[in-house]
């Protein structure tokens, strides 16, 4: 199985209601923008 991101901890997210972002973290102003609640390039999985 190929996912970006391990189903067995995305229950467990789901679970305890943790926001998890999908982002590329050496993007700066991308991660600047996220943290400012601007429009940013990536996945937020809720």
């Amino acid at each position: 199985m190929h996912a970006p991101f391990d189903p067995v901890a995305a229950r467990r997210c789901d679970e305890l209601g943790i926001k998890v972002v999908v982002m590329n973290g050496n993007d700066l102003q991308n991660v600047s923008k996220y943290v400012n609640d601007k429009k940013f390039v990536g996945t937020v999985i809720e």
